[in-house]
């Protein structure tokens, strides 16, 4: 599931690969001004001890890859029902290259930079090639990804939309057609609202009940009542008179780009979507996974995504 959701926003991925873990990010310069983070310990992916990456970059790897070959590749050897997959950095030169005899005319081709795939099973026996987009980034710029990485700040608060997200793709692909800007917001009384309004027609969704991360970040009704929030009002009026007390957050984002965050998270099938907004900067998405057994969440996968704020708002 992991590789059709990174498609949902670039075809093209970078990849980091450390002794620990291994990392599928996305830039805002290959994404449309979005970021995305997906970090897994690397026993998510590979057999245990069987992953060897050395570099002089403090043992990191960065390699461009193109998505949907991948998947493809991958896919392949699902079908074929391989039960292991030894995936190998190496140097080749082109196919037609190889026949020096046959090309005395040619310039001779440069070897470029591959992911040797090979699958295996009881009845298959698969090899890929799959070329890399660009040589293995160098130290400068695999410090520069790391640091973006490790960078994260987090929101001052945050609400669960996992028991909406549903609902808010149905409504936001229904605003689709309406225009390409939203109005989103989020409060600390653990709702989420949605706004878009086109010439002649307004369409927008309210919800309210929403769990509230960190806990001790909760507006209770009670403090909402006294600090004059009056819920016989209107969602609008409502909204504005949360965003007077201090205890909303809301944006203008990219429709286009919330409706791949939000497809994307629907495919990821989390159990939690924490969305968050840094005020005046971008909106915030995390999502968690349960662990296998028992009811706490699993560290060993991490998965962000940044949407970039418009332009400065003030409801």
């Amino acid at each position: 599931r992991l590789l059709p959701a990174i498609e949902k926003f670039s075809k093209i991925c970078i990849i980091l690969t450390s002794p620990d873990e291994i990392c599928f990010m996305l830039t805002p310069a290959e994404s449309e001004n979005v970021f995305l983070s997906v970090r897994l310990l690397n026993y998510l992916v590979f057999e245990r001890g069987e992953l060897r990456c050395e570099s002089k970059a403090d043992n990191t790897i960065g390699l461009t890859v193109d998505v949907p070959l991948l998947t493809r590749v991958l896919h392949n050897a699902i079908s074929h029902r391989a039960q292991r997959c030894l995936i190998k950095l190496s140097q080749k030169a082109p196919a037609s290259s190889l026949n020096s005899e046959s090309n005395q005319s040619e310039p001779p081709h440069e070897v470029r930079p591959v992911l040797v795939c090979v699958a295996t099973g009881p009845s298959c026996s698969l090899s890929h090639d799959l070329p890399l987009l660009a040589p293995p980034l160098a130290r400068g710029p695999l410090d520069h990804l790391r640091a973006l990485r490790d960078s994260t700040e987090l929101c001052h608060f945050y609400v669960d939309l996992g028991s909406i997200l549903e609902a808010t793709c149905a409504m936001i692909e229904r605003m689709r057609s309406l225009g390409d800007e939203l109005e989103i917001a989020t409060s600390q009384t653990g709702e989420f609202f949605l706004s878009l309004a086109s010439p002649g027609i307004s369409l927008g969704s309210h919800s309210r009940g929403l769990q509230v991360i960190p806990q001790d970040q909760t507006v209770s009704e009670s403090t909402a009542a006294a600090s004059g929030i009056d819920r016989s009002m209107m969602s609008d009026d409502q909204l504005r008179s949360l965003i007077e007390a201090g205890y909303c957050n809301c944006e203008l984002l990219s429709l286009r780009s919330l409706i791949k965050a939000f497809q994307a998270a629907t495919q990821l099938r989390p159990q939690k979507v924490l969305f968050g907004i840094h005020p005046q900067r971008r909106a915030h998405i995390l999502l968690m996974f349960q662990k296998t057994e028992g009811d706490s969440f699993s560290a060993d996968i991490n998965v962000e995504i940044g949407l970039p704020i418009i332009v400065e708002h003030q409801g």
